[in-house]
């Protein structure tokens, strides 16, 4: 039985941050007497934060490598002490009479720091030793770094152990240990991409890409990340090298952009703060609280060398497309359309039987997207005829009052936009009579089966819808992700929940129509009518056309999909596999190998597989930023000139001002959204399209004004406004919202 000590000093000390995840910030929280005031929220604590630079080699009697960062006093207005009574030890609560006095002094927070790194260092060496004997790990876990931060509840007592409630404090000389256990909230870094703790070491700098450019959370499954950097490194150079020497990580389902090495490059610091920061201002912010210099190499790395140069070689295979789509205008894109016509006959379901039967899987992969990256970037390039256009306009009506607003009403529900488009064809099945009569979804899928039982016309348009967009779906750019066509009941739940009279498609093409009167009658007052008209019909024909690659990495990707499922049955048959969807726990070369080895055990890659995953699988969250030895970094809270505390800011990214009743979603159809209110979510990606036609406005937490939610925002015209940190947390349903897309702001009108 561990003997009650009494305590004049006591908390909570954690081994790395958790305000920040950093793993070399210790951070202490103290009061005076007892740690219960600490523990049980009775008082603000003073809470400060030590930089540990030891690296478990050199821990020695000094604190040279601790130094003190930060210290919070708290107002700790009470304090709980061991007291003696008639019946044995009891505790009592008291008022400190100097509140604001630092618990701790400055040699006693090294003391405290000290004691918890020692902690964490001896839990780690256990565990670092059982997981290097652990033969089922695969080799990376048994020989790669993995932290294990603690948490310690600690006191500083007399040796005499009597009550010290009258002692004046800082007169106790003894610190001890009370309590240790593992923290297991934190996020965990791979150990590929941890770099050593301490000064001489340089941190690495990781932006995840897929949460700053694809809106979701989750990690890829192995065969879809594996699909997506090939074609990533085929389409952005720059991507096309990985690795601790690369300019990216693709590790265990994440995707990380690697900052450092690309800052080390010619012109890669300006892509980084200017190119990153226009995407999503919200990282552009969080960049400047911090020095590049920090993080960037003493020497370019190899995978980084060269790196202009191949970026250059990109723009000159682009540059005869420029050239083209600038002098045959809204013609400029036959071509590449007759080609993906050709590519997604190709790739459809009815030619899975006929298109590379005999290839291998990683053959079909690559030599489908290899041709297809080539024709996109040669072919994509003309919409240089667009984007010249939409810059002619907003020269031309520069400094024209309301203007800036119009043109974005201008490029709204563009032909060519496969997202919008999709959309459309939602609202049109949405609107027969076929689903308005349909109760369930088994009802409609037991009439969806029955020949004669919905009209031609029905049939004949959901069969297109399929055709088109049933290769779409949450996660979509993962191959492991289930596809629209493959549950008509849950695209009948969504065709359900659109309102088909009050919904943000029919608004936004009277909005376009009133938009380009407008801007047509300020033309002609300038003696511009002609010039207007000219951009106009370019931007109208054109401009849509931008999302288009995406889209037809999704249609080549469902045909990968029924390839490896196919594949994935025959493994099951054979025994060796458990479920067909472990097919995507494979890479392409061991698919590849296993159709012609038969003795290839699968069971045991699989699991090699995954064992990385479980590292991970406890984070919801991910950060956008995050440094080698885990720092969070974030932008600084904005705040208004009038300090109003109902008053949010965010990034203005699709104009307008509307109200309406918050629904906060964490991922897409969790709960209906209804005509008018507003949708908040962390990020949106293309499976979320279907509820902006319901929703009034929308608010975001991460995303620029080029991030897939704000695009479709603009396409139906719905005000929009991102970086708002946190405010899936701070905003609840109900919550009555006036989100202005213009200025950026979203104000809390009523609070539920």
């Amino acid at each position: 039985i561990q003997q009650q000590i009494s305590s004049t000093v006591s908390g909570v000390a954690f081994s790395m941050n958790p305000a920040n995840n950093c793993y070399d910030e210790i951070t202490i929280t103290a009061n005076f007497g007892l740690g219960e005031s600490v523990v049980s929220g009775v008082v603000t604590p003073d809470v400060y934060v030590v930089q540990n630079n030891n690296n478990n080699n050199n821990m020695n009697e000094n604190y040279d490598n601790f130094a003190i960062l930060d210290k919070t006093i708290g107002d700790k207005k009470e304090s709980i002490w061991l007291a003696s009574s008639s019946s044995g030890p009891t505790t009592v609560q008291r008022t400190n009479q100097d509140p604001k006095q630092q618990a701790l002094s400055e040699s006693q927070i090294l003391q405290v720091a000290k004691l918890v790194a020692r902690v964490e260092e001896a839990y780690g060496n256990i565990l670092q030793q059982q997981q290097k004997n652990d033969q089922s790990l695969s080799s990376s876990l048994q020989n790669g770094t993995i932290l294990h931060p603690v948490d310690i509840e600690w006191a500083f007592g007399n040796d005499d152990n009597e009550d010290n409630g009258g002692r004046e404090h800082g007169q106790t000389t003894t610190l001890y240990l009370l309590q240790a256990r593992p923290v297991t909230s934190y996020i965990p870094l791979f150990p590929e991409l941890l770099t050593p703790r301490g000064t001489a070491f340089k941190r690495n700098l990781y932006l995840d890409i897929v949460v700053m450019t694809q809106g979701f959370n989750e990690p890829f499954s192995v065969l879809g990340l594996e699909i997506w950097k090939t074609m990533l490194g085929l389409v952005k150079p720059q991507f096309s090298t990985e690795g601790p020497e690369g300019m990216s990580w693709n590790l265990h389902g994440r995707q990380y952009m690697h900052v450092s090495n690309f800052v080390s490059t010619l012109g890669g610091r300006a892509m980084i703060q200017k190119g990153v920061g226009q995407y999503d201002p919200a990282i552009g912010r969080a960049l400047a609280t911090i020095d590049l210099d920090d993080y960037t190499p003493v020497e370019t790395p190899s995978g980084a060398s060269g790196m202009i140069w191949k970026q250059l070689k990109r723009v000159g295979l682009a540059i005869p497309g420029m050239i083209w789509g600038l002098w045959l205008r809204d013609k400029a894109m036959d071509a590449y359309l007759e080609y993906i016509d050709d590519l997604m006959e190709r790739c459809c379901e009815e030619s899975d039987d006929s298109y590379m039967p005999d290839a291998d899987f990683q053959t079909l992969v690559n030599t489908t997207m290899e041709e297809w990256a080539e024709e996109a970037v040669t072919n994509m390039s003309r919409l240089v005829a667009a984007y010249f256009s939409r810059f002619r306009l907003y020269k031309l009506f520069q400094g024209k009052e309301g203007s800036e607003d119009l043109l974005i009403s201008l490029c709204m529900d563009l032909k060519g936009n496969p997202t919008s488009a999709m959309g459309h064809a939602m609202l049109q099945l949405a609107s027969m009579a076929e689903v308005q009569t349909t109760a369930t979804g088994d009802e409609f899928c037991q009439k969806l089966n029955q020949e004669g039982t919905f009209s031609t016309e029905f049939m004949t348009r959901y069969h297109d819808y399929m055709r088109r967009y049933g290769c779409r779906g949450y996660k979509e750019i993962d191959i492991a992700s289930t596809r629209t066509s493959e549950s008509p009941a849950e695209f009948f739940g969504r065709l359900k929940q659109i309102d088909i009279e009050h919904n943000a498609i029919i608004n936004v093409t009277e909005r376009r129509r009133q938009a380009r009167e407008k801007l047509l009658e300020m033309a002609k007052e300038m003696g511009k009518e002609e010039v207007f008209e000219t951009h106009d019909h370019i931007i109208e024909n054109i401009l849509g056309y931008r999302e288009h690659p995406k889209y037809i990495y999704v249609f080549m990707v469902a045909m990968f999909r029924r390839r490896a499922l196919k594949l994935g049955r025959e493994f099951v048959r054979q025994g060796r596999l458990d479920s067909v969807e472990q097919i995507f726990n494979l890479s392409m070369a061991e698919i590849s190998k296993a159709q012609t080895d038969v003795d290839m055990e699968l069971r045991p890659l699989v699991e090699a597989h995954l064992q990385p995953y479980r590292i991970v699988e406890h984070v919801q969250t991910w950060p956008l930023l995050i440094d080698s030895r885990g720092k969070i970094l974030r932008e600084n809270r904005r705040t208004t000139d009038s300090q109003d505390p109902n008053v949010l800011l965010a990034d203005p990214v699709a104009p307008g001002k509307i109200r309406g009743k918050a629904k906060v979603l964490k991922s897409p159809y969790e709960k209906p959204v209804f005509s008018g209110e507003v949708l908040v979510a962390r990020f949106t990606e293309p499976s979320w399209t279907p509820i902006f036609i319901n929703a009034s406005a929308v608010v975001m937490e991460v995303g620029g004004p080029l991030q897939h939610g704000a695009i479709i925002a603009r396409e139906y015209g719905i005000p929009c406004v991102s970086g708002l940190e946190n405010a899936t947390s701070l905003i609840s349903d109900g919550d009555v919202l006036e989100v202005d897309g213009s200025l950026g702001a979203v104000r809390f009108v009523d609070k539920e």
